[in-house]
């Protein structure tokens, strides 16, 4: 059976996305969307006959301004959460790497994606590795590989809320 992206029948719903670790300085770039209350890896949506390097390299240039190559992948994390409906997501976390970051850029900076239409508040900081525990950031088992600085690939899989 193939996978249905959207089950309105069922209230299920699987996301695929890519996430890009960039890394500065001993700093992480990390976005809050919306105000939601917590961090995140910058990212989105692959489309269909995209593969996921493809996706990364569109996704953060689209989302930061910021042109990436992959270094390497990190993770690969399978959430499955409520929130409304029932999720499925199936993550990518690359380690990313940018031959220029502008100066504008090396400092927090806020933008407005249009997101097919929805306006998206991004605020971007420069999250220190050294103190990453003291942000709310997700999925935990990320933050705790930037807390270790390890970027050994690894298969996660979360049955919670928000990766914890």
């Amino acid at each position: 059976m193939d996978i249905k992206l959207f089950d309105k029948e069922k209230s299920e719903r699987f996301k695929f996305r890519v996430n890009g670790i960039l890394l500065n300085n001993d700093k992480m770039l990390a976005v809050e969307m919306n105000k939601m209350g917590f961090m995140c890896c910058p990212g989105g949506h692959v489309m269909i006959g995209e593969d996921t390097m493809q996706a990364m390299e569109r996704e953060y240039k689209e989302e930061t301004g910021i042109s990436v190559k992959i270094e390497k992948l990190v993770a690969i994390v399978e959430n499955f959460y409520e929130s409304e409906v029932l999720y499925h997501e199936l993550s990518f976390f690359y380690l990313l790497r940018a031959d220029k970051i502008y100066e504008s850029k090396q400092k927090d900076f806020s933008l407005i994606e249009n997101d097919n239409g929805k306006l998206i508040n991004m605020n971007y900081r420069w999250l220190s590795l050294d103190k990453i525990d003291s942000y709310d950031f997700l999925p935990l088992a990320i933050k705790n590989k930037l807390k270790n600085r390890d970027f050994n690939t690894e298969h996660i899989i979360f049955h919670g809320d928000k990766g914890e």
